[in-house]
């Protein structure tokens, strides 16, 4: 390992690569095309689950139509996840296409991946959080929409209790949040940012 570390930094300093770069060699070494790729991998397959679980919950609204007087709020709330959706894709969409051209032979290179990815994940973590309301909402309307109240289960809790029960769904979902980008995409990017951490020594 350290061994390689030294050749690494050999390379870089002797200046044996061009324009600030390294070799495509040392770099499938170290698993920093690896880690891209997988990066990659990840966000074409959370498109496909995405584009399904939308189909899904279009389907499922279409079977059980809301009832007029709540249709309105539940369709809003569709309404602003694909907006929010589509603008998050498309951003996605735009990383993966210029990421895919470029050859990540450069410490530039794989610095711009690493602030557009970084950035990604922001806007990544904003996205669920919208989600997890919305789908929170449409839900609680579902529930009010399907007599829940009459069944005394709402009816007989407090409001601290509702409120206490709403929070701990949405903290733990946010931790799995935390856990999936963690695990799909944060494990990756740290890998790289080890790479150039040891190049820049």
């Amino acid at each position: 390992m350290n061994e390689d570390k030294d050749q690494l930094r050999e390379i870089w300093n002797n200046g044996q690569s061009t324009e600030s770069g390294f070799s495509s060699d040392a770099l499938h070494r170290k698993g920093a095309m690896s880690s891209i790729e997988r990066i990659r991998s990840n966000m074409r397959m959370e498109f496909y689950a995405l584009l399904v679980s939308f189909l899904v919950a279009g389907f499922v609204l279409c079977m059980y139509p809301p009832r007029p007087a709540l249709a309105s709020g539940i369709w809003m709330m569709m309404a602003l996840l694909l907006a929010s959706t589509s603008y998050f894709v498309f951003r996605v969409m735009r990383f993966y296409n210029r990421s895919q051209g470029m050859e990540f032979n450069t410490r530039e290179s794989l610095t711009w991946f690493v602030y557009e990815i970084r950035l990604l994940l922001e806007m990544y973590r904003s996205y669920a959080i919208t989600g997890i309301f919305g789908g929170f909402f449409i839900g609680l309307l579902h529930g009010i929409q399907e007599n829940t109240v009459g069944t005394g289960e709402i009816e007989s809790a407090s409001p601290t209790q509702v409120f206490s029960r709403a929070l701990v769904v949405i903290l733990f979902t946010c931790f799995l949040v935390e856990l999936w980008l963690y695990w799909f995409y944060g494990r990756h990017v740290r890998k790289i940012e080890r790479i150039l951490a040891d190049l820049g020594h």
